[in-house]
């Protein structure tokens, strides 16, 4: 069985050895990195693949909560803390609001009941991950299964219009066949995160760096080099007032 790869973001540094231990001794779970400072947890996100994130609530010091590193990293959490009641309300809104699985932990709790959390976890997580793969026909290779979440844009390309051109977050870009933009919903991808901005383009707005007003949007790619680079986009002026409304909000 493959074990689930988290992270974890608690401030008292007794409580994160003793959470790392307590997951990692459950047998379910593999600790990729923990950290009891925000910045230095993000920095070390940035670098490290995980699958959700074990995060307390009360981050004592911190300009974010354990809630607002959530709705940040838009990743599958386990809110562990000793105040999870005190919390309901903030954590259901995360629930609410966010897409991805949310589940609570208290810090001093039974290893059955740990364990019965994580075995409920994973299989939320999985069914999270499963909705976000399409399979898509990419020039010289046969039926590949892709993440959206690794996807930043989708753009024509001269070879046809149902040729299009996928850049993402974690490879250099490729080639799509037999995808014009209207088979996008058809073919898996979440239209509530992808949005036309151009005729030519089609952005995962969770994938926008900056937003310069009214005219473009920066976006952080991997190019047909390997370099990791800010790519800046145009919307069109169409649309311009309807992204203008939607950022001012």
């Amino acid at each position: 069985m493959t074990k689930l790869k988290v992270a974890i973001l608690e401030d008292d540094k007794t409580l994160l050895k003793e959470a790392k231990l307590s997951l990692e001794e459950s047998g379910l779970v593999e600790v990729v990195f923990c950290s009891f400072d925000s910045d230095d947890f993000f920095t070390k996100l940035e670098n490290n693949k995980v699958q959700a994130l074990v995060l307390d609530i009360d981050l004592a010091g911190h300009t974010l909560t354990g809630i607002e590193v959530a709705a940040k990293c838009k990743l599958p959490v386990i809110f562990r803390s000793g105040q999870t009641d005190k919390f309901n309300s903030k954590i259901e809104d995360v629930s609410h609001f966010y897409d991805f699985p949310v589940e609570r932990l208290k810090k001093i709790c039974s290893e059955e009941a740990t364990r019965n959390v994580l075995k409920k976890f994973i299989k939320q997580v999985e069914s999270f991950e499963k909705s976000k793969k399409v399979t898509l026909n990419l020039v010289g290779k046969k039926s590949t299964s892709l993440n959206t979440d690794n996807i930043v844009y989708l753009t024509t390309v001269d070879a046809g219009p149902s040729n299009l051109m996928i850049y993402f977050n974690d490879r250099e870009p490729e080639i799509a066949t037999d995808l014009p933009f209207n088979k996008l919903l058809e073919k898996g991808f979440p239209m509530d995160l992808f949005k036309e901005i151009h005729r030519s383009y089609y952005v995962n707005f969770d994938k926008i760096k900056e937003y310069i007003k009214p005219t473009n949007f920066i976006v952080e790619i991997i190019n047909k080099k390997g370099e990791l680079i800010d790519m800046e986009l145009k919307i069109a002026e169409d649309k311009q007032p309807k992204f203008r409304k939607l950022f001012s909000k």
